[in-house]
């Protein structure tokens, strides 16, 4: 007995990690949702979006910072630009695919950020400082 599937089209996102490739289903709902926000504020479209794609903005922060409290951070970040530029994203434009090239991008950001203002100062260089004085 020989089984027939239908075949349904479905756009899907490609996003690589250090295990291989995820695919995501994108669907158009996504788009819709995003519309509907951006043209008309609607808080109950955005809170459906973040629902939607919370568990991977978090899971791919956590994966690259390792630290639960940064990967919250970053996701609120995330969100936070989205809302922010809801209305500038293309009809074409993948979501979750912006989703994760944004979460990278704040994730260099704090790295950036961090690697700047934590200069360690050691009793060493205060001494040499001083003596310069």
């Amino acid at each position: 007995m020989r089984r027939e599937f239908a075949v349904v089209p479905a756009k899907f996102c490609r996003i690589s990690n250090a295990r291989g490739d995820m695919l995501v289903t994108m669907t158009t709902s996504d788009l819709d949702l995003l519309k509907e926000y951006a043209g008309r504020n609607s808080e109950e479209a955005f809170a459906t979006l973040v629902k939607r794609h919370l568990n991977l903005v978090y899971s791919a922060a956590l994966r690259q910072v390792r630290s639960p409290q940064l990967a919250e951070e970053i996701t609120q970040s995330v969100f936070s630009d989205l809302a922010q530029n809801a209305h500038k994203l293309r009809s074409g434009t993948i979501l979750t695919a912006w989703l994760y090239q944004v979460t990278r991008a704040h994730r260099s950001r704090h790295f950036r950020l961090d690697r700047c203002w934590s200069i360690p100062r050691t009793l060493h260089h205060d001494a040499r400082y001083n003596e310069r004085k």
